[in-house]
């Protein structure tokens, strides 16, 4: 089998070179950093990866499919098969952070007299938004000796300007990623700069809307960054004539990111 791998590795490249028959991972993951064949042997993987996570899927082996997704996400080299794990993985770590069955990233604080919902976003690091999700709250008030159910927002973003992506890391650790439009006719953005997620703001119509106040659900969602005139925003605010600078998600994808990011947040273009 060496014999076979020095060989692939030496001789010069052959498109009748065929790779494709079961069982030989092993090979394929040798020849994968060969100069000639890395990018057809890598998308070979990520597909081969890929159908693991939906073979997964449908057998019921739910716990192969986060690893099937990593690497597939790894070797994937075509766009339309990156788009699809990406969303992939964007479903499954979404539907688990914010749903308030699943606690292995969340904690129960209970409220001590003299709390209130600002200070105690503050101290965990989240969100009055997050807060009122999570606990399916009604109103803003509490009470000492209630219990709340909160998830700290501490996640890192990155704008990869050329993929057209928006990317969320917890420290250096990759969880998932959004698709985006970008327009930046007008601004100069700093690449490699650490810029800091700014103000908030839900609004349609010309108004602004509060977590209470009838037609936030329906409202728009962007959030400013800070040092620069660039929002990430949902494309509903986009203007087709005037083309306004900015990053653009589909409503729903924001609507996820309105839930999941807060003030200060690092946000990085590479």
């Amino acid at each position: 089998m060496l014999v076979g791998v020095y060989l692939a590795l030496t001789l010069p490249y052959s498109k009748s070179v065929n790779i494709t028959k079961q069982g030989e991972l092993f090979w394929k993951q040798q020849l994968a950093n060969h100069p000639y064949l890395k990018n057809d042997l890598n998308q070979q993987l990520a597909e081969q990866h890929y159908g693991e996570a939906l073979n997964a899927q449908e057998t019921g082996q739910d716990y192969r499919i986060d690893s099937a997704l990593s690497l597939a996400r790894q070797y994937s080299q075509e766009a339309t098969l990156s788009y699809k794990v990406d969303a992939w993985i964007a479903s499954r770590h979404i539907s688990q952070w914010l749903d308030p069955n699943y606690l292995e990233d969340k904690i129960i604080y209970q409220v001590v007299p003299g709390d209130n919902l600002s200070r105690i976003s503050s101290q965990h690091e989240t969100t009055l938004r997050s807060i009122y999700y999570l606990n399916h709250m009604s109103n803003l008030n509490i009470y000492a000796g209630s219990k709340l159910l909160i998830k700290s927002l501490n996640y890192k973003i990155i704008v990869n300007l050329k993929e057209n992506s928006l990317s969320l890391y917890d420290d250096d650790t990759f969880l998932c990623a959004f698709p985006v439009e970008i327009i930046r006719e007008r601004t100069h953005i700093k690449t490699m700069y650490p810029y800091s997620l700014g103000q908030f703001l839900a609004q349609k119509d010309g108004n602004n809307y509060d977590l209470q106040k009838e037609g936030y659900l329906e409202s728009y969602k962007r959030f400013r960054i800070k040092s620069i005139q660039l929002d990430i925003s949902d494309n509903r605010f986009q203007d087709p004539q005037t083309k306004i600078d900015g990053i653009y998600l589909n409503p729903l994808d924001m609507e996820d990111l309105s839930l999941l990011l807060r003030e200060g947040n690092t946000i990085t273009f590479i």
